[in-house]
């Protein structure tokens, strides 16, 4: 299993969207979701391909740098 995280050091972010939901397949660097942070919009990738297995922060939460957003269950094979 992989963590979905973000690396943004000292800045709480906020998820704004999960691109996907929980059980759908994500393919290595697609992304999964979009978050704010300092004012600007990203999108985070997935680490792996596999399946979501797991949202951990919902739309709309706040989370701190480095705290697992999610999780992904690498598919054998997969990168």
């Amino acid at each position: 299993m992989a963590d979905i995280r973000i690396g943004v050091p000292d800045r709480p972010v906020t998820v704004v969207e999960w691109l996907k939901e929980e059980g759908d397949f994500v393919a290595r660097l697609e992304p999964v979701l979009r978050y704010r942070s300092n004012g600007t919009e990203e999108l985070l990738r997935s680490p792996g391909s596999g399946v979501l297995a797991r949202i951990e922060v919902q739309a709309g939460e706040q989370a701190e740098a480095g705290a697992t957003l999610g999780r992904v269950t690498i598919i054998v094979g997969g990168t």
